[in-house]
Formats: C-alpha cells, sequence, structure tokens
C-alpha cells in the first residue's frame, strides 16, 4: 500500500516513541541493569511501503521528523 510522506513522518514519530519505550523497559530490566553503563542501545526502524518520492526527499524528511521529536523528547532520551 502507498503511504503519503505526512503519514510517514507520523508513522516514524510513532515507532520513535515505541522505540524508546522499549529501550527504557530494558534499561530498567536488571538482567540488563547488572552490566551498568557499559551496555549501548541502537533503534532500527524498518519501513516497506510504497511512496511517490525520491529517496533524497525520503531521507530529509526522516532527518527532519527524528530532529523535531528529539527537540521534543530530549530530556527523555537523556535519561537513557
Amino acid at each position: 500500500s502507498r503511504v503519503s510522506t505526512d503519514a510517514f513522518s507520523q508513522c516514524i514519530t510513532d515507532s520513535l516513541d515505541v522505540a524508546l519505550e522499549e529501550v527504557e523497559h530494558a534499561m530498567l530490566d536488571p538482567r540488563v541493569a547488572k552490566f551498568g553503563p557499559t551496555v549501548t542501545s541502537r533503534v532500527f526502524l524498518h519501513f516497506l511501503s510504497e511512496m511517490d518520492c525520491t529517496l533524497e526527499s525520503v531521507e530529509q524528511r526522516i532527518f527532519d521528523t527524528i530532529s523535531s521529536h528529539l527537540g521534543h523528547r530530549g530530556s527523555d532520551v537523556i535519561k537513557l
């Protein structure tokens, strides 16, 4: 199915919220916490949808959306 660029941005935002919550839950897990600050986390987002736009515009949309999202949730991200 096709995705509009606006819906794509919202999908990225929703996925980042879920991913950050999962990282937070993992850090609270005693099995993970016992390793202390040596544990690092990476968040990978996978999307597979048709979009009528160039790769450059998708890349820019992702960059802009993540930058905006981190601006709003920066204090939560720093805690992780």
